[in-house]
């Protein structure tokens, strides 16, 4: 267009100064004859303005018209590839941050909220420390942009936005853009913390085997003269006539002769395969027979400690040894009688479940917050007294780790192992505002299997 009206101005200017005279066929020049040169000439110079002015705006509109089909599809190649980034990050199970080079996150996906228990409506930008603390920052940003590529790898205990403690992994590198220059970090992290429990059980399993070897041999030379000393003195005791003092005495060692007799049966217990009894057992029932001994001993001693029940899985049976249960059933309730000296709640609850609960983020016990299931049988006992140092839970199942006066620590490793003797698990809860829980899952589809010949 621009170039027909530029020719078509140049033929008018030149008409208006006589350089040419052009007539139209329509309005003949009066007076004055029109040479056929002239006519023909003003025909073809429209007609070659006409097709040249054609010709350039079809090529332009397919140009253009090229152009905008060559962006419209570049445009919904970076929207599919903008939707498969999301896609990816939205599957990783791995935790993934990116942070400018002084620490200030820029972004961080969904599995890295979900590890540490952040809302999708927190803010990103914030520092590291206030994800991981201080100490893990500074590892983080130890690794100075003239490092090589080689990520740095390490690992730690972390407490999250809801004060539980998880085991991270951590994978930190270099973040740089397509020039090379350094533009922050890129830090990608796990939740290992049901592999760092296993790695625990495991040594404690190792721990109770070599401690259990020791302690047997120990055992079994001291019961041998213990029994000696006690015979010897239940006959003096029968065949001499004793005043009140010496009565005392004697009466005193007995006592002691056969406090000591229990601690080395306790002993020999948590050392010797045991030998298990398994029928097919309602495990509320015998829960509660245990309950009924327990209320006894406590109305006798007048405590000030109250048993409270919710038993929602009254109809299911196990097959388990019931005395040993009984055995797991009265340690996990003296434990919590223990740590209420002046009176509390003892809260006894059987639920169905459909997993095991790894965390407890609220000050309720965890039983109350559990969606029901059809897969484990879960008996919770809480109490509510001060509870427990969160450093001395990973301890609790230990032998002869024990925080009260004058405990001997094989309550709980006793209880721990009878229990994985039937494939069972162990889990406690621990909060200062509303005491300890500890909850004992039993699989309800598989029948025990390690009853023939169990493993300590």
């Amino acid at each position: 267009r621009v170039l027909f009206r530029s020719c078509y101005g140049v033929v008018i200017v030149l008409q208006i100064h006589g350089q040419i005279t052009i007539s139209h066929w329509w309005m003949p020049v009066p007076h004055q004859a029109i040479p056929n040169n002239y006519a023909l000439y003003t025909i073809m110079a429209h007609t070659l303005a006409f097709f040249s002015c054609a010709y350039l705006s079809s090529y332009l509109s397919e140009q253009l018209w090229q152009t905008r089909r060559e962006v419209t599809r570049q445009k919904e190649q970076l929207a599919e590839l903008e939707s498969f980034k999301d896609e990816v990050l939205l599957s990783i199970d791995s935790g993934l941050i990116t942070t400018d080079p002084s620490g200030i996150l820029t972004y961080i996906n969904q599995a890295g909220r979900n590890i540490l228990f952040l809302e999708s409506k927190d803010p990103v930008l914030k520092p590291l420390r206030d994800l991981f603390g201080d100490e893990i920052s500074r590892r983080i940003q130890k690794l100075e942009p003239s490092s090589p590529g080689t990520p740095r790898i390490f690992s730690e205990w972390v407490f999250r936005t809801d004060a539980n403690q998880i085991f991270l992994e951590f994978s930190v590198s270099q973040f740089r853009n397509t020039q090379g220059a350094f533009q922050g970090f890129l830090v990608i992290f796990q939740d290992s913390t049901h592999f760092k429990e296993l790695e625990l059980q495991v040594r404690q399993q190792e721990q109770l085997a070599t401690i259990g070897e020791m302690a047997a041999g120990i055992a079994h030379e001291i019961r041998n003269p213990l029994g000696a000393i006690r015979g010897s003195v239940e006959m003096l005791q029968s065949n001499l006539q004793l005043n009140g003092t010496h009565q005392k005495l004697f009466d005193l060692i007995l006592r002691e002769s056969k406090r000591l007799n229990n601690l080395v049966e306790e002993v020999l217990d948590l050392a010797r395969p045991s030998s298990l009894n398994i029928v097919e057992t309602n495990v509320i029932r015998e829960l509660d027979e245990v309950r009924i001994l327990l209320a006894e001993q406590l109305r006798s001693q007048k405590s000030k400690i109250d048993i409270v029940t919710h038993y929602h899985a009254d109809n299911h049976l196990l097959f388990v040894d019931p005395e040993k249960l009984k055995q797991v059933f009265w340690n996990v309730m003296m434990n919590g009688c223990d740590a209420m000296p002046s009176g509390g709640k003892l809260i006894l609850a059987t639920y169905l479940a459909s997993h095991i609960v790894e965390e407890a983020s609220t000050s309720s016990p965890p039983f109350l917050l559990m969606p029901p299931g059809e897969r484990y049988l879960a008996v919770a006992i809480s109490d509510t007294g001060s509870g427990i140092d969160p450093k001395a839970i990973p301890k609790l199942f230990t032998p002869f780790f024990s925080k009260k006066r004058g405990g001997l620590g094989l309550g709980l490793a006793v209880a721990n192992r009878i229990i994985h003797e039937h494939s069972g698990t162990i889990k406690v809860f621990s909060n200062p505002k509303s005491g300890t829980t500890f909850i004992i899952y039993f699989q309800l589809e598989a029948k025990h299997q390690g009853h023939q010949n169990p493993k300590t």
